[in-house]
């Protein structure tokens, strides 16, 4: 009886020290799948800001125009504008949701916080995000952003006139 008593507690052990490996068989994949995902995340972000910016330089006139007179605007650039906004501002809507997921990190979301202070970083955008903030996007976006936006320095009027004097002839 003795004997089959030490191979019952032989065997629970062996079964006991089976589930913890395993157990942290899944934590190491898990913690590996969320790292992926990260880097997907990433990637994602990375492509699509690609992209905006490639739109971005198409309407680069419009923009300029938006930033330094915008009562010159006609509505087709104005249309133009907006959509360009709603889907930079849908970008980053997305990357804030990510964010408070986890997904990005503390220093990507910061960096993103500057992207959405430039884009809003003239009177014409300001004027649209009042407009489109409450139809268009999530409450904890729309706070959140305002914040940026209150507490903004940047003006975008400032720093095309110091682009525009690089490389140019006097």
């Amino acid at each position: 009886m003795l004997g089959s008593q030490k191979w019952r507690l032989i065997v629970e052990a062996g079964g006991a020290a089976i589930v913890v490996f395993s157990l942290l068989l899944v934590v190491f994949e898990l913690r590996q799948n969320t790292d992926a995902l990260k880097g997907s995340t990433i990637d994602a972000i990375t492509e699509h800001g690609q992209f905006e910016l490639y739109w971005s330089s198409e309407i680069a006139p419009i923009i300029v125009k938006a930033v330094q007179n915008p009562t010159q605007l006609d509505i087709v650039e104005a249309f133009q504008l907006g959509e360009w906004l709603t889907s930079a501002m849908n970008a980053r809507q997305n990357e804030f949701a990510q964010y408070r997921l986890g997904l990005l990190d503390e220093q990507s979301w910061t960096a993103l916080e500057n992207v959405i202070e430039v884009i809003l970083g003239y009177d014409w955008a300001r004027e649209w995000w009042s407009i489109n903030r409450s139809a268009l996007y999530n409450e904890e976006f729309v706070v959140h952003v305002d914040k940026i936006v209150g507490e903004s320095t940047y003006e975008y009027a400032q720093v095309l006139d110091q682009l525009s004097k690089i490389g140019t002839r006097k």
